[in-house]
């Protein structure tokens, strides 16, 4: 009996702890989207991995630094994000995100809304969570 009880509480431990891991996720995957409306660039830098591969739903390809550009200088200007589904599952040190989000905006004074399909990548290194990639499709 003790060893049952003693199995049941490292599961339950390590469930509990797994939960606590995707729901971080999950919060800095709102925050992500909530600093790109407001063009909170430090934090961006800061979540961004500096190897980070951005493909836009357009099928434009932007590195960090091409990403950070086209936010601080409003060629791409994210009106609202609004997560609508959001699944992770983790590996180790590697999160992948697949999820829906509503996004308006606009994209060279155009201005678009549109829902996308998107998965992401997130790799946990010494100062935390970056996202290393993104890919989107557009819903109809």
């Amino acid at each position: 009996m003790k060893q049952f009880l003693f199995i049941f509480c490292i599961f339950y431990s390590f469930s509990v702890l797994y939960g606590q891991k995707e729901q971080n996720l999950i919060t800095l995957e709102k925050q992500r989207f909530l600093a790109m409306t407001q063009k909170d660039t430090l934090f961006l830098q800061k979540v961004l991995a500096d190897d980070l591969i951005y493909t836009h739903s357009n099928a434009l390809v932007e590195t960090k630094k091409d990403f950070l550009t086209s936010i601080q200088t409003g060629r791409i200007i994210y009106k609202n994000l609004e997560s609508e589904e959001i699944k992770v599952r983790m590996y180790e040190k590697t999160a992948i995100i697949n999820g829906l989000v509503h996004v308006v905006g606009a994209l060279n004074g155009k201005d678009f809304d549109i829902h996308l399909r998107y998965v992401d990548v997130y790799h946990k290194n010494k100062t935390g969570w970056q996202l290393v990639a993104w890919q989107s499709v557009r819903v109809p």
